[in-house]
């Protein structure tokens, strides 16, 4: 309202667990270019140096700026300095966050992924032991303040979904939803540890008993 709806160039979170589908679905009318991790942080976050960059060459695109962060991100992580100490399960990702999450002409990952839940629901009956192997396939990133790990990799999902073959209209969607990701990613590093990270999760818990019913 204090903007003239000007949308903030870049939402980047040094935090935990916040390149969620659902977390950035709220701004996709609010901001343009998202960074954050899939994964928990280290404890010594983000690698602020890239703020150099931003100060030689004021004018870059918010795109490019997310391209810094993420880069100096993962070689700080990884770079054999031992300040901050390397660290195999690093993520970070910078995005899209209109190919993500908004609701233009072109469908979004959001728009994708709700066409593609309302199809594994009214195929549940039948597949559920396939639709149930894709998700407790897929590895899981750390929630250390939780005792289950609460998210996964969508693409990843995707992926082990497509693998179990239910249809052809399930594995259209899933490669629909593949390919939108790779288009709402920008750039993405990850650790060795992570090879299976994509940029992109989302809540999933792995036994219906874990599922938090505040969620809804």
């Amino acid at each position: 309202n204090n903007t003239n709806n000007t949308k903030i160039d870049l939402l980047g979170m040094d935090a935990c667990l916040m390149a969620m589908l659902e977390v950035y679905y709220q701004f996709f009318n609010y901001a343009d270019i998202g960074v954050a991790s899939e994964e928990t942080e280290p404890g010594d976050g983000w690698e602020y140096a890239f703020l150099s960059e931003l100060s030689s060459t004021p004018n870059m695109t918010a795109a490019t700026l997310g391209t810094y962060i993420v880069d100096y991100y993962a070689n700080s992580y990884s770079d054999g300095n031992g300040n901050p100490s390397d660290v195999s399960n690093y993520t970070l990702s910078a995005f899209d966050i209109n190919v993500l999450a908004g609701t233009g002409t072109s469908e979004s990952v959001a728009q994708i992924t709700n066409h593609l839940s309302n199809l594994l629901c009214s195929y549940m009956y039948d597949n559920y032991n396939k639709i149930n192997a894709a998700q407790n396939n897929c590895s899981r990133f750390d929630n250390r303040w939780s005792q289950s790990d609460d998210y996964i990799d969508l693409y990843d999902f995707a992926d082990k979904m497509n693998y179990q073959n239910i249809n052809s209209s399930i594995n259209n969607w899933t490669q629909e939803l593949m390919d939108r990701i790779d288009d709402a990613i920008i750039y993405e590093e990850h650790g060795s540890s992570r090879s299976w990270a994509h940029g992109i999760s989302i809540y999933f818990e792995e036994n219906s008993s874990e599922y938090e019913s505040d969620y809804n």
